[in-house]
């Protein structure tokens, strides 16, 4: 699978007129709670093959946006994050996917749903995904949806803290205090916290951080 962030698509998809379609009625219907009109549009546009579409219908049908009200549907949003993650490799579709698994799992229980979302997680990790390493290593350190093992939960956070990731940092210095050593630990925890803080405050609206 090719997998690429949902800004490259974006790009690469500029010019296909049923894409143009959607960005041009995006503010005017979505934001504005006319969501059955902007469903359709979606719904033609990802019928014609668009590759944007399956992750904007999965977006839409999740219910995080309160801009768009009515439109909550788990199941659909399952189905189009799932398509556009499998069939076009979108990596966003693929952590919102992950996300509602975990969701699910959490709400009811239910240890196949963090099965399913270590899967994508896993699938995601092979090109470096700082994100999705750091939540492996989560649950790794939990034991959800796998045996908990500790070693592999900091292998894990070690290489999210390689690939850019501030909470995984905070994640191998609580390690090292629980597990390894208090005082090495602790120095590591207040480091990687202030270098949270200080990028929080630097980049208050960062996309990147608040999946963090």
């Amino acid at each position: 699978m090719n997998l690429k962030s949902f800004s490259d698509i974006m790009d690469s998809e500029t010019y296909n007129i049923d894409n143009k379609k959607i960005f041009d009625n995006f503010d005017k219907l979505s934001k504005s709670g006319h969501y059955e009109e902007f469903s359709k549009i979606l719904l033609e546009a990802e019928h014609n093959n668009s590759k944007i579409a399956p992750y904007m219908l999965g977006s839409l049908y999740s219910g995080r946006d309160t801009n768009v009200l009515g439109c909550k549907d788990i199941d659909k949003s399952l189905y189009y994050y799932l398509k556009s993650f499998t069939e076009i490799g979108n990596i966003d579709a693929g952590l919102e996917l992950a996300i509602l698994y975990n969701d699910i799992a959490t709400e009811n229980k239910d240890n196949v749903f963090f099965k399913k979302s270590i899967k994508v997680y896993e699938k995601i990790a092979t090109v470096n995904n700082h994100i999705t390493l750091n939540m492996l290593g989560e649950y790794y350190e939990q034991g959800l949806g796998v045996d908990k093992n500790i070693d592999k939960a900091l292998e894990y956070y070690q290489q999210a803290v390689k690939a850019g990731n501030l909470v995984a940092a905070v994640a191998v210095g609580r390690i090292h205090c629980l597990h390894k050593d208090l005082l090495t630990g602790l120095k590591m925890c207040l480091k990687a916290k202030f270098k949270l803080l200080y990028k929080t405050f630097k980049n208050p609206n960062s996309e990147s951080l608040r999946r963090q």
